[in-house]
């Protein structure tokens, strides 16, 4: 199978059910988002069109947002012009990978499991997959050994993991070759765990605020 073949779409899914082509045109300045996703067989997600029909390739890195404000000019991206910009990410992310082999350590991220899930016990080391940039990592594809001894790629919900960590696999570790886990460059790998790190908000209690509102309070 070629590389555009394994990274053809097979589910898409949009921003408050209203498709990129049919929501309202953005202002030609605007910074694109992500208002219709497209994930491949796998459920990874591939590509993410914004409204002025910019599109951004995410497998199997991240990439630019190009094509921008064409809708309004009438000059749609073409099938043809995603399917070049999907092979060339493949090529530059196998390209960084054959590198890495060559030179010696690789650098990924490793993390923990905060909560059991049908798949691994609390406790549980992943390795992250994918990362999901657009949506501030809110959901993130990571490879878990699972209870059964068997390696499971899963999306997981960034709220059930945490202890994110830079790990170096030297030449010789048995993950060292392993295609499925992202390769970081420091730069990355420091935006990523900036993001994933961050001090959540404290979440109100809506018990609490209920309360105050029967007892004539505000919320």
């Amino acid at each position: 199978m070629s590389t555009v073949e394994t990274c053809c779409p097979t589910s898409v899914a949009h921003l408050e059910d209203v498709p990129w082509y049919s929501a309202p045109i953005p202002p030609a300045g605007h910074e694109c988002w992500r208002q219709s996703w497209h994930t491949n067989e796998n459920g990874l997600l591939w590509l993410e069109r914004c409204p002025c029909g910019g599109a951004r390739v995410l497998h199997p890195t991240a990439g630019s947002w190009f094509g921008h404000n064409t809708r309004a000019t009438g000059r749609a991206l073409s099938p043809s012009v995603i399917r070049l910009a999907a092979a060339q990410a493949h090529r530059r992310a196998s390209r960084h990978e054959r590198q890495v082999v060559v030179t010696g350590d690789r650098q990924v991220i490793q993390c923990t499991y905060l909560a059991s899930t049908a798949v691994a016990d609390c406790g549980a080391r992943a390795w992250v997959v994918t990362i999901n940039p657009a949506s501030n990592h809110d959901r993130i594809a990571v490879l878990v050994r699972a209870r059964d001894g068997r390696w499971a790629q899963r999306w997981e919900s960034i709220q059930r993991l945490g202890d994110f960590r830079v790990a170096l696999l030297p030449v010789g570790h048995p993950h060292h070759g392993d295609r499925r886990l992202r390769t970081f460059a420091d730069d990355e790998a420091k935006r990523f765990l900036d993001v994933v790190t961050a001090t959540p908000a404290p979440r109100a209690d809506a018990a609490a605020a209920m309360a105050r509102v029967h007892a004539g309070g505000s919320r």
